[in-house]
């Protein structure tokens, strides 16, 4: 099994993916936070995780990243 990687601080995902998921590392992105002034609102979470993931992939990319 591909090594899995919570790419999120936030102690709810942890809590969440930890019923899922036995073994998981947890790796936070560095760079900032970029929101484009003409993303709907609801799109924001989205747009944040994917950056966030996408982030920690570039360094992991045999592993499954989850935002």
């Amino acid at each position: 099994m591909r090594r899995v990687i919570l790419a999120s601080k936030s102690p709810r995902r942890q809590e969440l993916l930890k019923m899922i998921i036995d073994d998981f590392d947890i790796i936070t992105s560095n760079n900032p936070e970029k929101i484009s002034k003409f993303l709907p609102l609801k799109k924001v979470p989205v747009s944040l995780a994917k950056q966030k993931a996408l982030e920690v992939y570039k360094n992991n990319k045999d592993c499954v990243v989850i935002g």
